[in-house]
């Protein structure tokens, strides 16, 4: 289904626009509320964004593997009193310290699609509890 307004691809349980606010089927019998989920894979819209935001919180999530890896390192040395070169251990650290910079970089680029997916998924949600409170 269409948006008649603004044109804009919406899934078939939709009542109004969650784009521009306008009413798009009839609500003479009330409708499920979607998931997250659901309505993250119901347009093809929010499923770009859903796509891109799972790949940023994969790469952030191997930024944060690097690191804990590093910190392994580290702590098997202070734990089991491993006589590890002065070297190594320096490695480790700036091994650590780039994998908590990846993890943030890409955590940071995650946040404008996570923001404009929530922001979508909670207009849906007043739209579909106003279209049926009436």
């Amino acid at each position: 289904m269409f948006c008649s307004n603004c044109g804009i691809q919406l899934p078939d349980a939709l009542t109004f626009c969650y784009q521009c606010g306008t009413r798009v089927g009839a609500y003479s019998e009330q409708q499920p509320l979607l998931s997250r989920k659901q309505f993250y894979l119901s347009s093809p819209e929010t499923q770009k964004l859903y796509q891109e935001l799972r790949v940023w919180q994969k790469l952030a999530g191997v930024g944060f593997l690097i690191a804990g890896i590093a910190q392994l390192a580290i702590l098997s040395r202070i734990v089991i009193d491993w006589t590890m070169p002065l070297h190594i251990e320096l490695m480790s650290y700036i091994v650590a310290m780039i994998g908590f910079i990846i993890a943030l970089v890409f955590s940071c680029k995650a946040l404008p699609s996570l923001s404009h997916l929530n922001k979508m998924y909670k207009t849906y949600v007043q739209w579909h509890k106003n279209s049926y409170s009436q």
